[in-house]
């Protein structure tokens, strides 16, 4: 993420998740790839292990975790397209963990109502 510091690049999805610190079911890990967002139209990263999906709307950023940009976690959870029912539950559990949680309850189902 570094290389594009400069640019509309914000982490994604799986990557995004696991920036945050969300414990993700094995099936939705992917340590493999980094997962980006841009905007349609703009610079695309062509790198190996960089994952690019386009959004037609700009990115903004919620949080910048060390150096990182990202998404709501809820942006990044209504993404999760391979999840079965189940590991979404997981998922969204994560977010109200009991020790730092990410999300309370009422911010989860306000950015899901959105």
């Amino acid at each position: 993420m570094v290389a594009y510091r400069d640019r509309d690049v914000v982490a994604y999805g799986p990557t995004a998740l696991q920036v945050l610190g969300v414990a993700l079911p094995t099936a939705l890990e992917d340590w493999g790839a980094c997962h980006v967002v841009v905007p349609t139209g703009t610079y695309r990263p062509a790198r190996a292990g960089v994952v690019t999906h386009e959004v037609v709307m700009h990115p903004r950023p919620w949080r910048v975790i060390d150096g990182v940009p990202v998404l709501h976690p809820v942006d990044h959870w209504l993404q999760l397209r391979r999840a079965t029912e189940d590991e979404l539950i997981e998922v969204g559990d994560g977010f109200l963990r009991r020790r730092d949680p990410l999300l309370s309850l009422a911010a989860l189902t306000a950015r899901v109502d959105r």
